[in-house]
């Protein structure tokens, strides 16, 4: 199990002090009526988005957050 402090300072919402979410927007532009790439997902948390360039850790993170907010 995942705890708060096993994330990252820089996943941690610098507003709320929460760490940030997993959005999915492949189902959120299927709403929208649009198409991304399947498995496409924003990081975010209080109108503020993580930009990480490398695409392991970027994944290593989502699958972090997801298993903590699960």
């Amino acid at each position: 199990m995942i705890q708060k402090t096993d994330i990252p300072d820089f996943a941690i919402c610098h507003r709320c002090g929460e760490p940030m979410k997993v959005i999915d927007l492949t189902a959120k532009a299927k709403k929208l009526g649009f198409h991304v790439v399947e498995g496409s997902f924003s990081i975010e948390c209080c109108d503020f988005q993580l930009s990480i360039d490398d695409d392991d850790e970027a994944h290593c993170l989502k699958n972090m957050l997801l298993a903590y907010h699960n």
